[in-house]
């Protein structure tokens, strides 16, 4: 063999070489290609689950939020109702304390006109009886 077909030889190995490691990097290349489009598909996948698991806590969230503020509008209700019986209460209770004491102020106030008349009527009764008295005093003074 001579140098030239050596070469040649050479050459076709090196160019059978190039042609293999040129399939080779293409079908790595491919590879990583397939890889990559797995790994963005399962990323998406992955983003999609987390989006839903997200939106299920925030509805589970809200609906949380919701039954502590029905707890909250009933008690405020409930706490309404009392007032406004209290207040009911209350003012029927003022009334009849208010009845209850003109009542009493009426009694006490006709005690006190009765008391106030009888005791002028006695005063009336003892100046009539004294003024008698001076007079009858005045004239036996008179005739002696």
């Amino acid at each position: 063999m001579s140098i030239r077909d050596v070469e040649k030889l050479n050459s076709r190995q090196i160019e059978t070489l190039q042609r293999k490691h040129g399939r080779e990097v293409a079908r790595m290349n491919e590879g990583q290609e397939n890889l990559k489009a797995e790994i963005k598909k399962g990323n998406a996948e992955e983003l999609v689950d987390l989006q839903h698991e997200n939106i299920r806590l925030v509805a589970s969230e809200n609906d949380k939020k919701e039954k502590v503020l029905e707890q909250m509008k009933t008690h405020l209700d409930q706490t309404s109702k009392m007032t406004d019986f209290k207040i009911k209460d209350l003012k029927t209770n003022t009334e009849k304390v208010r009845a209850v004491e003109a009542e009493r102020l009426s009694a006490n106030r006709e005690k006190l006109k009765s008391d106030n008349d009888l005791f002028l009527e006695d005063m009336g009764y003892r100046f009539t009886k004294e003024h008698k008295k001076i007079s009858n005093d005045n004239q036996n003074q008179l005739r002696e």
